[in-house]
């Protein structure tokens, strides 16, 4: 049938480090973002009129809705699996909890 799954802790080798869920979800990212943009290739929009206040404003306000589509889908995405993408692919140094140590303690701790 399958291949057999690889043996995990002190008799099968090292136990998974903290990091080990953001590198298998960065290893699934590529399946996941090509099932997103697929989804939003599908998305058609039709003829649209857009009426402008006199500032300019109206035309890049309706691009503008193009990428927010693509982070209310990562939100929904994020509030259902608890996957936060934009939080993965997020430099470490620039993330909230960027102080923090892979166990959880303040890096000056260590």
């Amino acid at each position: 049938p399958g291949a057999p799954a690889l043996p995990w802790g002190p008799a099968g080798g090292p136990a998974p480090g903290p990091n080990a869920r953001d590198i298998f979800l960065i290893q699934q990212l590529e399946t996941l973002m090509g099932t997103i943009v697929g989804k939003l290739s599908a998305l058609k929009v039709g003829e649209v009129h857009i009426i402008d206040p006199g500032d300019g404003s109206a035309l890049p306000n309706y691009v503008a809705g193009f990428p927010a589509t693509v982070t209310s889908i990562l939100d929904t995405l994020r509030s259902t699996t608890g996957v936060d993408v934009a939080r993965i692919l997020q430099p470490e140094d620039l993330r909230p909890d960027a102080a923090l140590t892979g166990d959880g303690q303040p890096s000056a701790a260590r």
